[in-house]
This record gives structure tokens, sequence and C-alpha cells, in this order.
């Protein structure tokens, strides 16, 4: 609980900014003008057919239920910032999809196209993204999504990013998908180095269905490097020479230490977010189904019309905890909002261009999302004697 109201104080802060404050009400303004559920008014607000809309009549928060409850009702700006300054007047299923919804808002996802980032309506990042443009497009160069083939299909796994040349980096729980790590031995299950690979394309939905390694933005993983034991972190080795663009991407540089002040610096997670329907929880007494469904659409637009491409997710650090006994495990919090496959995304800083970190675990939006610290890697770099190429 404490948590949840931690996380609604700190976007309720956040709606104090001008320009985030536009873009709350501009999706609010998106959703209640639509008419119809193929409406594609803006690429940011776009709501797929099969979250069953109902298409009879221009979509609008206000019903019945708003008139009997209108301090509950969620659906103007006035009634997010009075629900995140005074979280214990409402349901904790209301504190947590207003949450929810704002987060949404303040931290979108972005796809990148032909190699250029598409901002879109966002006037919160606009000027911070095109600012950071250069390094964007250079750290998203080297981050790819693993694909593992099993009986004719093709499932993705997570994300990796090119830490050293023809070395990558993802999670650990990515890795133990496909590598045989019981009693530490550093092996692939059998068969895996022949189905496992790394594709770097903005979008990969299209090579789910097609052969491996038949893009030039495709690298056999073969050879499992690391699999730590303390930290969620895996280095593999990839057939980066069979592919001019693995030989030609630059690794991205670790950061030795992390931004001072840590709290609120800029960063973006890039990686490849699946798409999920329970984005909600709970449904609040407060809504009804249509509304809910409403709110579930807004919640998801960033990702759904997105899903299988490559995105910047941009966000703020929140702070630096240590956790569990001796010794300690240091974690790096972040807002990004991330969803399943951005595991092993980089944290990329957007002034430096450097990595802060590697995304881990994504607690749907009501808490901060967690990241392995970038001087954690260099230490294990260090450790493995992997770091004269860094």
């Amino acid at each position: 609980m404490n948590e949840l109201f931690q996380r609604a104080a700190r976007m309720g802060a956040l709606l104090d900014d001008s320009a985030l404050q536009g873009d709350v009400e501009h999706l609010l303004s998106a959703c209640q003008e639509r008419t119809s559920p193929h409406r594609d008014s803006d690429d940011r607000f776009r709501v797929s057919p099969e979250l069953n809309l109902d298409s009879r009549s221009p979509l609008s928060f206000r019903d019945s239920s708003a008139e009997r409850h209108p301090k509950r009702f969620l659906g103007t700006y006035q009634s997010f910032r009075e629900v995140l300054r005074n979280p214990s007047r409402y349901s904790v299923a209301h504190v947590e999809a207003t949450t929810r919804l704002v987060s949404a808002a303040a931290f979108p996802a972005f796809p990148i196209k032909d190699r250029k980032l598409t901002i879109g309506s966002s006037a919160f990042w606009k000027e911070r993204l095109l600012a950071a443009q250069p390094q964007l497009a250079s750290a998203a160069e080297s981050v790819g999504c693993i694909l593992r083939s099993e009986r004719n299909t093709v499932r993705p796994l997570g994300t990796a990013w090119l830490l050293l040349p023809s070395v990558i980096v993802t999670n650990r729980h990515v890795a133990s998908l496909f590598c045989n790590i019981k009693d530490q031995r550093l092996s692939f299950a059998p068969g895996s180095p022949e189905t496992v690979w790394l594709d770097g394309r903005e979008q990969i939905n299209d090579s789910l269905s097609a052969p491996p390694f038949q893009s030039q933005r495709s690298a056999a993983v073969v050879e499992v490097l690391h699999i730590d034991k303390s930290y969620d972190v895996a280095l593999l080795r990839i057939d980066g020479a069979a592919t001019t663009a693995w030989c030609q991407a630059e690794p991205i540089q670790l950061a030795h230490a992390l931004p001072t002040p840590l709290k609120d610096h800029e960063v973006a997670v890039i990686g490849y977010p699946d798409y999920q329907r329970n984005v909600l929880g709970t449904v609040p007494h407060e809504f009804t189904d249509e509304e809910y469904q409403r709110i579930v659409g807004v919640l998801t637009e960033s990702f759904m019309p997105n899903q299988g491409r490559k995105l910047v997710q941009p966000g703020l650090l929140t702070e630096l905890v240590r956790r569990g006994r001796e010794p300690q495990l240091q974690i790096l919090r972040h807002s990004c909002s991330t969803l399943g496959g951005n595991s092993g995304s980089v944290v990329l800083d957007l002034s430096s261009g450097k990595a802060l970190g590697i995304h881990y675990a994504s607690p749907d939006w009501l808490q901060d999302s967690e990241a392995v610290p970038a001087p954690v890697l260099c230490e294990l770099l260090t450790r493995l004697r992997l770091d004269e190429h860094h």
C-alpha cells in the first residue's frame, strides 16, 4: 500500500507540469472523440478492434455512474489530480487504475522506424527525445530480440544488446529458457545452439514465421560466456562475423558510475515489449464495464499497435536500493513503462548515450521497474577479464 501511495504521489507531482497536463488532456480528448474502434486520429491513441469497444455512439467517459459518484469518477484531468493527491479517499482499485493511466501518459512508448524515433505528439518528452535522437539511434542499432525456433514456430524470449564485439547481455531468466544452468553448467540445452538467435530488426513479427538467420540483422547465439548467480544477468556470444549489421554495430558503452543526483535523471529503455491484456488489474467498483474497456484501451495504446516492434520507452531514475543479505544486491529503479519482453533491455542515459543498467523486472506500472546498475556490469567484466575490450 505504501509503495502504491508513493507512486501515486509521484504521478500527482508530475501533473504540475503543464506539458504533461496537456498530454493527459489530449489523451482524454482522443478517447472521447473516437466514434469507432478503427479510428486512428493519432498513432499514440490508436485502439485495437479486439478491445470490443462500443462503436454505436461516441466514446465518452460520462455516464449515469458519474452522476451518482462524481468524486469517484475517473475521466478528467482534475479527477486524476484529486485521486493522486488524496488516495486515501478512494478505493485501492481506483488509485491503482488512476496511477496506471497517468503513468501511461507520462511514460509512453515510441517506435523506431527507418532508424528514426517516431515521437508523435508527446509534449512532455518531445524536446527531450529530439535532443537525444543521435544517442538513441546509435544505441537502438545495438539492441535485438532473442528468438527461439521450436516445433516449426518462432517465439520471442526477451531483449539483448551488444556489450562487447560479438558479446551480448540479457537477463539470466531469459537465458534460462534455452540454456542449461543446472549445477552451474554453462552450456546450451540439447539442440539450442541451432535454434536461438538475435534479431535486430525494428519489426520482428515478420521473422516469426520465417526461417532463422535469413536477415543481415540476425545472428546465431553460439556460446554461453557467463550466467551470474547473484544478479539477473547473462553474457552470450553471437556469431557476429556472419552478418554485416552486427559487425558494424557499435557496442553500447557502460557508465562506470551512476549520475548524481540520481533521482529524476532522464533515461530510456530500448527493447521489444510484449502486449499484455491485464494491465489494469482488478476492476474498480466505480467503473462500468464499458468505462473499464475504454481505460484498458488507453493503457495499452502505446504498446498494442506496436507489438513486435523495437520501442523507446522514456522515464526517470528514482532510486538506488540495496536488497537481500550480504553481499547485498544493488537495484536501480526507474519509472519507464515496461512490459514482458523488455527483460534484458538497456536503460540508456539520454544525456550521455551510455548504459546505466540492464532492465529485468516490470511490476505493472504500480511500482518502479528494476534494473541491474551499470557499475555492477563493469565489475563483472573485470572479474571475467573481458574488460580489455571495453
